[in-house]
């Protein structure tokens, strides 16, 4: 009788967890803050590292709030639990493609000043239209927004 009473309260409990999970309000963005930044598998200290980053200022994307704790998702899809103290609301990127090229200005797509490969995280300065104004560490220019992850107006879904 004891076990499942116990169950029943466990059952309860975890239910009740899951549903005070909120849901982010527009699935607004963020970037890690930090070159090592644990990811859990649920909201709290309690739950086991999923995965471990390594790379400040790779865009997240907020999926939800529970508890002071934030679920993002990543470029590839993996999603987890961080707490607040670990990510900014910086404005950030990741190349997507194999190879993007960043162009002087938005205006003359053929005044190539740099080539940026899959991986690159920079900052993102503004977008309109197709074409968004970004900065690395060495290159600030414009790149096609479909070439890069991390900003919610150009997210296909």
């Amino acid at each position: 009788m004891f076990k499942k009473v116990l169950l029943l309260l466990l059952m309860v409990l975890y239910t009740s967890s899951a549903m005070a999970e909120e849901e982010a309000k527009d699935n607004s963005w963020c970037a890690l803050k930090s070159n090592t930044v644990n990811v859990r598998t649920g909201p709290g200290k309690r739950y086991p590292i999923k995965w471990v980053y390594k790379r400040k200022n790779l865009p997240m994307k907020r999926l939800a709030e529970y508890d002071n704790w934030i679920k993002v998702e990543d470029y590839q899809g993996v999603t987890g639990w961080v707490h607040p103290s670990m990510i900014s609301n910086k404005s950030t990127f990741i190349v997507t493609d194999d190879l993007v090229v960043l162009n002087k200005d938005s205006k003359h797509e053929n005044r190539h000043i740099a080539k940026l490969e899959k991986g690159v995280i920079g900052d993102i300065i503004e977008c309109e239209d197709k074409l968004c104004k970004v900065k690395t560490d060495n290159w600030e220019g414009y790149v096609s927004n479909e070439s890069i992850w991390g900003l919610k107006e150009y997210d296909a879904e």
